[in-house]
């Protein structure tokens, strides 16, 4: 994963990003993004952390449920990047 620096603030960040829209939310605007529940959303997860990209757009509070909404991912604090 290439990596690039953010601003002036000393974060350094991938070039990619993983957008979670799929996750969680119910109302009209997440389903044209698809549902993924959490068994789905946690191999989504695993494949981005496995390949490197570790920045996600979770935007939480667009959708009105979320299942991670313990702050937890489903692996524990660890996938929580909130």
């Amino acid at each position: 994963m290439e990596f690039r620096q953010l601003g002036g603030s000393g974060f350094k960040v991938p070039v990619l990003s993983f957008g979670t829209g799929s996750f969680g939310g119910t109302n009209e605007f997440f389903k044209g993004f698809g549902q993924s529940d959490v068994e789905e959303a946690t191999r989504l997860v695993d494949v981005c952390l496995e390949h490197g990209l570790n920045m996600f757009d979770s935007a939480g509070r667009r959708g009105r449920r979320n299942p991670w909404s313990s702050h937890q991912g489903p692996q524990g604090p660890s996938h929580h990047l909130d």
